[in-house]
């Protein structure tokens, strides 16, 4: 492995790649422009909590179904009829009792009950679509993979809102959420019964009933981490702000995921290449990791800047109750520059099968939104829990940086020494 990957590679793979990132971004935004910042406060909760519902009954099996795949991609079949039907029982397990929760338990105030029973309902054909997705990848049909669980979703769920004859509210965005899913999950389903090859899992004898749950464990938490810091972020704000203000807070996380494209997409192509089953990174992977890092952050920093300066300009176009979320932008691109700055660390602790230290960095992660937003919530309201959000990215980052450091033996954050022989590639 060299330091430079072929620049074509990184073009069209990257470009893919934010190009996913950058629809789903922008469908949000489109759903707050028609709703206003009450309506797309209502539907943030909604989907964050289909996300985390959805996470809960997937249980890391999307990710286990790559790890099984990747070694053996003539396996992709056997692996998804061995791993899609806990999955399936899972999701239901998992779905069925809460949409009975939510028809009958009552609902804090101003929170939509047909917006978030159709936003949970939506988690079973969108587990269905992100484990075909994980299958594909690994029986390395990369296009098909990205099409069906990136680019796929944002589009068929702004067709859906555009079709629905619904009045513009959380409700209509969270039917457009299970219409999309559930025309994408059926698209998923064809095209990985269309895979060839072997009948049997690979390494013969069969996996007992909870298996693979116990393979999944610490991506599963991973996961969960992640997707709860969102729940978190909304339920926190809910409860210290209006409506409004969390919508202003879910637009303002829109914008700074698109201003994190140039930075996100390189992690994405470069990920393959650093794994190391060993106890050290190569030289290579290293001089990898940090000439790509600071790449990505010398686009990056014009990106936030412009941000940064022009947040109320940019919210603005969205309509006039979205302007004050400003702030709330503002300080996003704070915490996302932390997490930008320490490299491509999540990505370098998962190729190196690090998985339990990426489960801990991000219940840490939730731990440090909880206490942050929790004791700047009722203070600053929502703009405390903007900051919460933006303490657990800068937290997050430095933390799995210290776990590369002290696990692989090596800086991969852009201030880190090229190894002197490829400091001149």
């Amino acid at each position: 492995m060299t330091a430079a990957l072929d620049a074509r590679r990184i073009a069209s793979a990257g470009s893919l790649r934010g190009g996913a990132i950058a629809s789903r971004a922008v469908v949000g935004l489109i759903l707050a422009r028609f709703l206003g910042a009450a309506e797309f406060g209502v539907y943030v909760l909604a989907i964050a909590a289909a996300g985390l519902v959805a996470l809960v009954a997937r249980a890391g099996l999307d990710r286990l179904a790559l790890a099984e795949i990747g070694p053996r991609p003539e396996s992709a079949r056997a692996v998804a009829v061995t791993l899609g039907r806990p999955l399936l029982l899972g999701t239901v397990a998992v779905v069925a009792p809460l949409l009975l929760a939510v028809a009958v338990v009552p609902l804090p105030s101003g929170l939509d009950r047909a917006a978030l029973a159709l936003a949970i309902a939506a988690a079973a054909p969108l587990n269905v679509v992100l484990f075909a997705a994980q299958v594909l990848r690994g029986g390395r049909r990369p296009a098909a993979a990205l099409i069906v669980g990136e680019l796929g979703p944002p589009v068929a769920r702004l067709l859906a809102f555009a079709a629905l004859p619904l009045s513009m509210t959380a409700a209509r965005a969270a039917a457009a959420f299970l219409v999309g899913w559930c025309a994408l999950a059926v698209v998923g389903v064809v095209v990985v019964t269309r895979l060839g090859g072997q009948d049997a899992r690979p390494g013969g004898a069969a996996w007992s009933p909870i298996e693979p749950w116990r393979r999944s464990g610490s991506l599963f938490v991973f996961a969960v981490g992640g997707q709860a810091r969102d729940l978190l972020a909304g339920a926190v704000g809910w409860a210290a702000g209006t409506p409004a203000e969390v919508g202003g807070l879910g637009t303002a996380a829109r914008l700074e995921q698109m201003s994190l494209l140039p930075t996100t997409a390189t992690r994405f192509v470069t990920a393959p290449e650093l794994a190391s089953r060993g106890q050290a990174l190569p030289a290579s992977t290293v001089a990898l990791a940090v000439t790509t890092a600071r790449r990505a952050l010398a686009v990056q920093l014009p990106l936030f800047a412009t941000v940064g300066l022009l947040a109320p300009q940019l919210l603005g176009l969205l309509g006039d109750d979205f302007r004050p979320a400003a702030g709330f932008l503002r300080v996003l691109v704070v915490g996302a520059l932390v997490n930008s700055v320490t490299g491509s660390t999540t990505q370098t602790l998962l190729m190196s099968d690090r998985r339990d230290r990426l489960a801990a960095s991000s219940l840490i992660g939730v731990g440090v939104l909880a206490v942050v937003a929790g004791a700047l919530a009722v203070p600053l309201g929502v703009l405390g829990v903007a900051i919460g959000v933006a303490a657990a990215n800068a937290v997050v980052g430095p933390m799995e940086w210290w776990f590369v450091r002290r696990d692989l033996g090596a800086r991969i954050d852009v201030l880190a020494p090229v190894p002197a022989e490829f400091g001149a590639r």
